[in-house]
C-alpha cells in the first residue's frame, strides 16, 4: 500500500485537508513580507550633505525662504544641469568668493560627515538614522544580502530539523525564532546587532515557508499538488501586497517592524492545531500515529478507513539514489546546471525587481504594490498553461518575455525621460515573468529530477536560489556606484540579461507534461526529447507492436516508455 492510494481512500483534498492548507498558508504570508521588508526598513531616501552650523537646516529650501536657498548654492556641489542639476549627496564646498549667483568660484570639495533627508517618502529608515550614504552605502546592500543568507542557512538547518524531529516541532521552533527575532529588530541598538537579527529573521521565514509548504503538500492527493504548490505562492505575495498598504501608513522602521512583528504570535498556538505529518510518522516507523492522523482526517472528511492496524502493508520509501550521480554523464550535467542556473536567476530577478522598487520613478509605494500584485496573474496563467503548452514552452516564455521588458527599461529610463508610465509597465512585464517562472521551475525541476534524488535536487536547487537572492541587493543598489539616469537602468538590464539566457538554456531540457516521471538515475540518462505521450497517433502505432497490449504497460511500468520503443 502507497501512502497516496490512503489518501485517494479518505479524500485527495476533501474538507480535513482543505483546512489544514488554510492553516499553513497563512504564516506564508508573513513570509512575504518579512522578505521584502527591507524595501522600506532600509530605504535610501534622496538626501544631501547638512550645511555646517546651520540647525535648522532640512533637505529642500522651505518655500520664500531665499536665504536657506542661497546658504545651499553657497554650500553644496551641484551635478549636471538644467532640469537635471542635482545636489551633490557626499561633498561640502570650501570658497572664499562668489559669483553674482551667489555661486562659488574655484572653490574645493570635501567629504562631509553630516546629512539631511528628504521625507517625502520615509520618515525614518534604517539608512538615514545611521548614515549609511556615501562612503558607508555598501552597508545597505549588505544588510538585504545577510537576509537572504539568513534563508540560506535556514533552508540548510531547518531541512535537516524537519526531517529529524518532525514537521510539526520544525514549524513551531520556525514561528518562536520568527516573532522573538522580528520584534527584538525594531529596538536594535546598533548595526551590528541589526545584521544579526535580520540574518536570524530570514533562517526563521526559511523555516517557516519550507516546512509549511512541506506539510500542505504531504497530505494533498496527486490531483491537486498543482494547485496547491501553485496557490501557496499567491498567499506569499498577499503578504506583499500587506507591506505595501501598511508600509504607506507607518514610515518610520521601527514602528513599521514592530507592528507587522506582533501579528505572529497568532502562530504561536499552531502546536494545537497543526498535526504531524503522517507520511514524516510513517517514515520514523510510527504507524500508530500516523493512523490516528488518518482517522481524525476521514472523520472530517466523511470517509471510512478500515478497523485496526491498516497501515502495517505500507510500502516506506527507500530513496537509494545519490545526488553525485546527476553530474556521472555529460547529458545529466547540462541538464543539472541549466536547472541550477535557472533557480538562481529567477530567484535573482523576483527579489532584484522588488528591492528595486524605489529606482523606477514615481511613488515608491505604488511601485512595490503593483510589483506584488503580478504575482496574482502569473499564478493564473501557471494554472491555466501548465498541461496545455507544456512545462518548458511555459517557463521559456515566462524568462523571455521578463527578460525582453526588462532590457527595455533601458530605453525608457536613458533615452524616454518623458515616459516613466512605460518603464513601469515593462518592470511590471518583468516581475510577472519572473513570478510565474518562480512557479513553473519548482514542477519543472521536480518532474526532471529522478524519484531516488528529487528531495536532494530540490533542496540542492534551492540553495542556488539563495544564492540568486544574496546577489539581487547588489544588482539593485547598482545604482549607488554608477550615477544618473543609467544607474537606474543598469540593474534592470542586467536582469533582462540574466533572465534571457536562462530561458534560452531551459531549451536544452526535455518536456515532462504527460510523460511517465523518471524513478532512477538512469531513467534520467533515457528521458530524452521526444515527447512520445503528446502524440497518440504514435502511441497507437507502438501498441501495434506488441501482441498484447498490456504487455506495452508491463514494459512502461517496468523501465519507462523510451526503452519499451525501442523493442
Amino acid at each position: 500500500m502507497k501512502f497516496d492510494e490512503v489518501l485517494s481512500d479518505i479524500g485527495e483534498f476533501g474538507t480535513y485537508q482543505r483546512r489544514l492548507y488554510v492553516l499553513v498558508c497563512l504564516p506564508t504570508i508573513n513570509c512575504g513580507i518579512f522578505m521584502l521588508i527591507s524595501v522600506f526598513l532600509v530605504g535610501n531616501p534622496a538626501h544631501r550633505c547638512a550645511i555646517p552650523g546651520y540647525i535648522n537646516d532640512t533637505y529642500a529650501a522651505k518655500n520664500g525662504d531665499h536665504a536657506h536657498l542661497v546658504l545651499i548654492n553657497r554650500t553644496i556641489p551641484t551635478l549636471g544641469s538644467g532640469d537635471d542639476m542635482n545636489y551633490d549627496q557626499c561633498h561640502l564646498l570650501n570658497a572664499s568668493n562668489y559669483d553674482n549667483d551667489n555661486r562659488p568660484v574655484n572653490a574645493s570639495k570635501y567629504a562631509c560627515k553630516n546629512w539631511v533627508y528628504d521625507k517625502t517618502d520615509f520618515e525614518e529608515t534604517l539608512v538615514s538614522e545611521l548614515n549609511l550614504v556615501c562612503d558607508e552605502s555598501i552597508w545597505q546592500s549588505v544588510v538585504k544580502m545577510m537576509f537572504f543568507g539568513g534563508v540560506l542557512a535556514g533552508a540548510f538547518v531547518f531541512g535537516m530539523i524537519s526531517d529529524r524531529i518532525g514537521r510539526k516541532k520544525t514549524l513551531y521552533i520556525s514561528f518562536i525564532l520568527m516573532f522573538v527575532t522580528s520584534v527584538a529588530q525594531s529596538w536594535a541598538p546598533t548595526l551590528f546587532v541589526y545584521i544579526l537579527l535580520r540574518f536570524l529573521v530570514g533562517a526563521a521565514v526559511s523555516g517557516v515557508f519550507l516546512t509549511a509548504y512541506v506539510i500542505g503538500m504531504e497530505m494533498v492527493g496527486p490531483s491537486m499538488r498543482l494547485w496547491t504548490g501553485t496557490i501557496i505562492h499567491a498567499t506569499f505575495s498577499i503578504g506583499q501586497v500587506i507591506l505595501a498598504g501598511v508600509g504607506y501608513y507607518i514610515r518610520d522602521w521601527r514602528k513599521l517592524e514592530l507592528v507587522l512583528a506582533i501579528p505572529n504570535v497568532v502562530y504561536l498556538t499552531y502546536y494545537w492545531l497543526i498535526p504531524e505529518s503522517p507520511r514524516w510518522l510513517l517514515s520514523k516507523g510510527r504507524t500508530e500515529e500516523a493512523e490516528d492522523v488518518l482517522r481524525s482526517a476521514a472523520k472530517v472528511n466523511i470517509a471510512s478507513v478500515p478497523q485496526g492496524r491498516f497501515l502495517d502493508n505500507y510500502e516506506v520509501p527507500k530513496d537509494t539514489g545519490e545526488f553525485w550521480r546527476l553530474f556521472g554523464s555529460r547529458k545529466l550535467i547540462i541538464r543539472t546546471l541549466v536547472i541550477f542556473f535557472n533557480w538562481m536567476v529567477v530567484a535573482m530577478v523576483y527579489y532584484g525587481l522588488s528591492l528595486n522598487a524605489a529606482n523606477l520613478g514615481a511613488d515608491v509605494y505604488l511601485n512595490f504594490l503593483l510589483l506584488s500584485l503580478c504575482e496574482f496573474p502569473a499564478c493564473v496563467l501557471c494554472i491555466l498553461l501548465f498541461n496545455r503548452i507544456g512545462r518548458k514552452k511555459l517557463h521559456f516564455l515566462f524568462m523571455i518575455t521578463g527578460g525582453i521588458a526588462c532590457i527595455g527599461t533601458l530605453f525608457t529610463t536613458v533615452f524616454g525621460k518623458d515616459l516613466p508610465d512605460v518603464t513601469i509597465a515593462l518592470a511590471l512585464i518583468g516581475k510577472t515573468g519572473a513570478s510565474g517562472a518562480f512557479a513553473s521551475i519548482y514542477v519543472f525541476s521536480a518532474e526532471l529530477y529522478p524519484t531516488t534524488v528529487r528531495n536532494a535536487g530540490i533542496g540542492a536547487s534551492s540553495c542556488c536560489a539563495r544564492i540568486g537572492a544574496m546577489a539581487a541587493p547588489y544588482i539593485s543598489d547598482l545604482n549607488l556606484v554608477v550615477e544618473g539616469d543609467m544607474g537606474h537602468a543598469l540593474p534592470m538590464v542586467v536582469f533582462g540579461g540574466a533572465s534571457i539566457v536562462a530561458g534560452i538554456l531551459t531549451l536544452l531540457l526535455p518536456e515532462t507534461v504527460n510523460r511517465p516521471l523518471p524513478e532512477t538515475i538512469e531513467d534520467a540518462e533515457q528521458f530524452d526529447m521526444t515527447l512520445v505521450e503528446s502524440k497518440p497517433e504514435e502511441k497507437t502505432r507502438l501498441l501495434e507492436g506488441y501482441s498484447d497490449p498490456s504487455h506495452y504497460n508491463i514494459c512502461k511500468a517496468k523501465y519507462n516508455v523510451y526503452k519499451c520503443i525501442d523493442k
